[in-house]
């Protein structure tokens, strides 16, 4: 990112310097070699004993996760218990795209490049697609019939700061990256949204998580998660969870706390996020950055303080279903939108998908001071209260800053015990 700031100055600092690298882990190798053992163990003894048809869940490209990384152990794994039930196996990636707009060409070429080596393997069928919200909701299912009907599912997910579900991964890639149109938006409801305990950073008693586990648990065949704890330092992995069990996920979510979640001793009086690539094509997607470092529960900027983002939305607010509830949603206005969140008026429109995001961006918008720098004109964000600037030196900035380089993997939050590894910014 260019900024019209020098790193030696005093009044801005960068995060990336808050935690030194040596207190880091990085994620140990070993633990991709006991994935592809437990998995391969656990699809050898599942039942029936014939030939099995199983779903693979990956996230859509909103997420940095490559899947010529990560589907190859795992393709390798099936083909392995294939092998040793002396039976083959049916395996269907499905892209877990919830109301997003599909993937892009060159994420199907990489699921493409996945399948590749097992097209004349006996022991392994491979086929791919992307979830179709709309088509699940006029099956009648609550769930992706693929994820309903299979034998048994493997969700792959990344375990990074999220608004509602406290942390991202898990079974969320089934309820809601493969759910229903009203599946996801009964989710998303108002009546779930305004519940305590649905906040970033929180899992236990979290009404949210809470549902996305049950409905998961009622719908879902046998279900093997995969969750990925993204490292700060490089954009690799710090951690590799595997397992049928609830704790693989809270195993994560312990990692994940520790490394994504920074405490600074000191609020400041702006801070500038810039987005990484894969959340920056949209302002649906930009947006998560401004919610997520103004409605931590202890928040790192002053109060009335300036969140500056960094993002082209190349896409606008974006092009799937769920990016057009928001736009619409937004359109009524910061008044109406916190009006109806609190309970004061009721909407005057069934909600779908999508218009959460425009509520909590309604919250951070009221009050903060909310720059959006490098994006095309987004007239109904303006209206409800956002500020467009086409670069950083529009924003008109004063006081002390931070900078954070990605928000979705080093999330900082006051915490002003902390002071041990923050000597430099005090």
């Amino acid at each position: 990112m260019t900024l019209p700031f020098q790193w030696s100055s005093p009044s801005i600092q960068s995060l990336s310097r808050v935690v030194p690298v040596s207190e880091w882990p990085r994620c140990d190798p070993r633990r991709q070699q006991r994935l592809a053992s437990s998995l391969t163990g656990w699809l050898a003894t599942m039942r029936p004993r014939g030939d099995l048809r199983v779903t693979v869940v990956i996230p859509d490209d909103t997420r940095p996760i490559r899947p010529t990384r990560v589907l190859p152990p795992v393709l390798d794994a099936i083909a392995e218990a294939a092998e040793r039930r002396d039976s083959s196996m049916e395996a269907h990636i499905l892209v877990g795209s919830g109301l997003h707009h599909p993937p892009s060409d060159d994420y199907m070429r990489q699921l493409e490049r996945s399948a590749a080596p097992f097209r004349d393997d006996w022991r392994l069928s491979v086929s791919w697609g992307v979830h179709d919200a709309a088509a699940t909701e006029a099956a009648g299912r609550p769930l992706n019939p693929l994820v309903m009907d299979s034998h048994c599912n493997i969700t792959i997910g990344l375990v990074e700061p999220h608004q509602y579900a406290g942390f991202s991964g898990g079974l969320k890639g089934l309820s809601v990256g493969c759910g229903s149109v009203s599946t996801i938006a009964g989710l998303h409801s108002l009546e779930i949204l305004r519940q305590p305990g649905v906040q970033l950073g929180t899992v236990a008693n979290n009404p949210f998580r809470q549902s996305v586990d049950a409905i998961a648990a009622a719908h879902a065949s046998h279900t093997f998660v995969i969750a990925l704890v993204p490292d700060p330092r490089n954009g690799d992995l710090a951690g590799l969870f595997a397992g049928t069990t609830s704790q693989v996920w809270k195993d994560a979510v312990a990692l994940a706390t520790q490394l994504t979640l920074v405490p600074v001793s000191n609020q400041f009086d702006f801070v500038i996020a810039q987005v990484p690539p894969e959340k920056s094509r949209s302002f649906y997607q930009a947006s998560r950055a401004l919610t997520y470092l103004a409605l931590h529960p202890s928040p790192c900027i002053k109060p009335g303080g300036t969140l500056v983002v960094v993002a082209p939305c190349a896409e606008g607010y974006g092009l799937g279903a769920g990016e057009r509830t928001f736009r619409e949603a937004l359109g009524r206005g910061q008044t109406q939108l916190l009006d109806e969140l609190d309970g004061r008026v009721d909407p005057k429109h069934a909600l779908g998908g999508g218009a959460q995001r425009a509520y909590v961006l309604a919250q951070a918008l009221s009050e903060y001071r909310c720059v959006l720098v490098g994006a095309p004109d987004l007239p109904e964000a303006r209206s409800a209260g956002l500020q467009q600037v086409a670069n950083l030196e529009e924003a008109c900035l004063a006081g002390r800053g931070l900078i954070v380089d990605d928000p979705f993997v080093s999330l900082p939050y006051h915490d002003e015990e902390r002071t041990d590894r923050l000597e430099h910014l005090t």
